[in-house]
C-alpha cells in the first residue's frame, strides 16, 4: 500500500498480490507485479482503487488511514513503523540508483522525458507523503 502511494499507483488492487506457500508450509508474498505510477498519466484514475482506512483520495491518505488498515490486518504498530521508515528511505535510495543507471543509457527524447518526469514525481510524492505522515525519509 505504501509503495503504491509513493509511486502513484492508483490502480493497485488486491489481485496484484499473490501468496506463495513454501514446502514447509510457511507463506510469503510472491514478487509483486503490475506496479506502475499511474498518477502521472492524464485520464487515468485519480483515486486509489482500494479504500485505505475509509479514504480513496491519495492526497488525503495519511498516518491515521494507514494505521487503521494495519490494525484491521492485525499488524503490530512497531512492525508497521519499522517497515514504513525502511520503505521510504530505501525507495528514495533505489530511485536515485535507477535514475543514475538510466541516465547513462541512450534513451530517445520521449523516453528520457518520461524517466525524468516519473523520477521527479516519485521523489516529490514520497517526500510529501513522508512529511504528511510524520515519517523520516
Amino acid at each position: 500500500m505504501r509503495f503504491n502511494l509513493c509511486v502513484g499507483n492508483n490502480d493497485s488492487h488486491a489481485k496484484n498480490l499473490s501468496v506463495l506457500q513454501a514446502p514447509g508450509g510457511q507463506y510469503r508474498l510472491a514478487p509483486f507485479h503490475d506496479l506502475m505510477g499511474t498518477a502521472i498519466y492524464p485520464g487515468l484514475a485519480r483515486n486509489f482503487a482500494l479504500s485505505i482506512g475509509g479514504e480513496m483520495k491519495p492526497g488525503a491518505i495519511g498516518s491515521e488511514q494507514l494505521e487503521a488498515v494495519a490494525r484491521e490486518l492485525g499488524f503490530a504498530g512497531r512492525n508497521v513503523r519499522a517497515v514504513r521508515s525502511a520503505l521510504t528511505s530505501e525507495l528514495l535510495r533505489a530511485l536515485a540508483l535507477v535514475r543514475a543507471a538510466l541516465s547513462g543509457q541512450a534513451l530517445a527524447g520521449t523516453e528520457r522525458t518520461l524517466v525524468e518526469r516519473l523520477g521527479r514525481w516519485i521523489n516529490t510524492n514520497t517526500q510529501t507523503l513522508a512529511k504528511r505522515c510524520g515519517w523520516q525519509p
